[in-house]
């Protein structure tokens, strides 16, 4: 009978190791998905941040708009100033951040505004533009990102 335990001990030497070995593969690909999950949200995290500061601007020039609309109606300076003011701030906290204010007849018609501070009319669409040049997979136009609010004053 010793005989025969010495063989089956024999026959079995080194199983524990491939088990472990196949254990470390498969623990090893897990944790490498776990990190691209990682990278991911952190993607993700940045593009959400850059979408909600967007909206912040649009709406800080859309209540300076409707704080003083007289001003920006008929004083051409003060408009100007504000609208600066404006841009200088999403180029700063936007990547390639440009902001743009025009105004319109309807609100169906966005694209139709008029940059003309002397042709006012009851509709402006404030619109910031950036890139989240973050992903170097997307196309130039996915990169473009563009908010736009069309208000009535």
């Amino acid at each position: 009978m010793t005989n025969l335990t010495y063989q089956a001990r024999i026959t079995q030497r080194g199983f524990s190791l491939i088990e472990a070995l196949i254990a470390m593969v498969v623990l090893s690909i897990g944790l490498l998905g776990l990190a691209g999950l990682q990278v991911s949200s952190l993607k993700f995290n940045q593009t959400a941040q850059l979408r909600s500061k967007a909206v912040t601007l649009a709406y800080d020039m859309q209540e300076r708009v409707r704080a003083s609309f007289t001003e920006f109606s008929g004083q051409k300076a003060f408009a100007t100033a504000q609208l600066n003011d404006w841009q200088a701030d999403v180029a700063a906290q936007l990547p390639a951040g440009q902001g743009v204010i025009c105004w319109t007849a309807s609100p169906a018609t966005p694209g139709n505004c008029v940059v003309n501070w002397s042709a006012v009319t009851p509709f402006s669409v404030i619109s910031v533009n950036w890139s989240e040049a973050n992903d170097a997979g997307l196309s130039a136009a996915r990169q473009a990102q563009t908010i736009q609010i069309v208000s009535r004053e």
